[in-house]
């Protein structure tokens, strides 16, 4: 009996042995979570303390001018067929299709042997009718002085006036009908009237033509134009600035300069668009030859509206609160927020610029604006 009640009496001691250990551990391990936890949020604070990594770009405000895009198809500003101004075989042509001319350069020659001997006897007798009229002037200046010497009477003055006109009146006459045959000769040669490629041969060598027969077609390739249309919104935009400077797109890497030289005070019945004229030159490429040409598809950019100290921004790089716009930039390490006033959001890029005072240049944050807010420290890790 003594035997059991001390086994009875070991077992409870061991119990209650067992039971402290693990309170003992359980406050060991409730310390240690706690800690544990403790060291979470710290870290989690620390964390929101960093400076953000970001991207930046540098503006610098400037004068800038929102343009009005058209399209259209490139003319010729001459574009001329030339026609005969006689009658004749033609003998000879120096020229084909494609052909680039110089002003003045003989394309076609008419038959013109009758023209060319009018003009030798017309140039014979303008010569005669001049020496006649140096004949007659010297005998009337030499009677001129007889007469006021009382030597020559009224009547033989009156008869050698008289001659001097007659002269004077066969002068004339010769030196129009020189110029007449001087047309008609000339008018056998056809010749290029200004700088230009041929575009039309309607006629062969051998072939009887007629006053009026067309020869060629001459298509100035350098001085250019396109007619555009506009709204009715955008031409009281472009008569409010009235700039005449046009970028004249040929293609997305070629743009050339541009004059609007007329606008049309009326709209098109049709399309009910108004009519603005263009003018630009072509160019050249490194082969001296012509790279820009009549029914080609162009686009033109019209300078309009113009606004001072402003900026181009896209869309992603701003952020609305309610119906204000703002972007931050970064100053001394820290995201600074401004408002911005959007001027126009016509195409990709914003015309913008600062509500408060204008500044020279700045760092614009381009990246990870979603998650800032004024005066976050911020690291920049790249700047474009």
């Amino acid at each position: 009996m003594k035997i059991l009640t001390m086994v009875f009496i070991i077992f409870f001691m061991l119990l209650q042995s067992c039971s402290k250990q693990d309170e003992k551990s359980a406050d060991q391990n409730e310390k240690i979570s706690q800690k544990e936890s403790g060291q979470k949020g710290v870290g989690k604070k620390e964390k929101d303390q960093m400076p953000r990594k970001v991207r930046v770009r540098e503006i610098k405000p400037e004068t800038l001018t929102r343009k009005i895009f058209l399209n259209g198809v490139i003319e010729a500003q001459r574009d001329v067929t030339i026609t005969t101004k006689t009658t004749g075989e033609i003998v000879s042509i120096n020229f084909d299709l494609g052909k680039f001319v110089k002003k003045g350069e003989i394309l076609a020659v008419i038959e013109h042997d009758l023209q060319k001997n009018a003009l030798e006897q017309a140039e014979v007798s303008l010569r005669q009718a001049e020496l006649n009229h140096e004949l007659r002037k010297t005998i009337f200046e030499r009677d001129s002085r007889l007469y006021e010497n009382k030597a020559l009477s009224r009547e033989q003055y009156d008869v050698s006036e008289n001659s001097l006109r007659t002269t004077e009146l066969a002068l004339e006459q010769s030196s129009t009908a020189l110029q007449t045959a001087q047309v008609n000769y000339d008018n056998c040669f056809i010749k290029a009237p200004f700088d230009g490629v041929i575009a039309d041969r309607p006629v062969q060598q051998g072939q009887y033509v007629t006053i009026g027969s067309p020869v060629a077609r001459v298509v100035d390739t350098a001085n250019l134009q396109v007619i555009v249309g506009l709204t009715q919104k955008d031409l009281l935009v472009y008569k409010q600035h009235r700039k005449k400077d046009v970028d004249v797109i040929i293609s997305e890497l070629l743009t050339i300069p541009g004059t609007v030289v007329g606008v049309g005070d009326a709209p098109d019945k049709k399309t009910s668009l108004y009519s603005m004229k263009i003018t630009f030159k072509s160019m050249l490429d490194d082969e001296n030859r012509r790279i820009i040409f009549p029914g080609m598809q162009i686009g033109a950019g019209i300078k309009a509206e113009v606004f001072s100290d402003s900026f181009y921004l896209n869309r992603s790089e701003m952020r609305l609160s309610g119906k204000d716009y703002f972007i931050f930039v970064e100053k001394e390490g820290k995201a600074v927020r401004k408002e911005v006033e959007v001027l126009t959001d016509a195409g990709k890029e914003w015309v913008v610029r600062l509500k408060d005072k204008p500044e020279k240049s700045f760092r614009l944050i381009v990246s990870g604006i979603e998650a800032l807010n004024d005066g976050r420290a911020v690291e920049i890790v790249e700047e474009e």
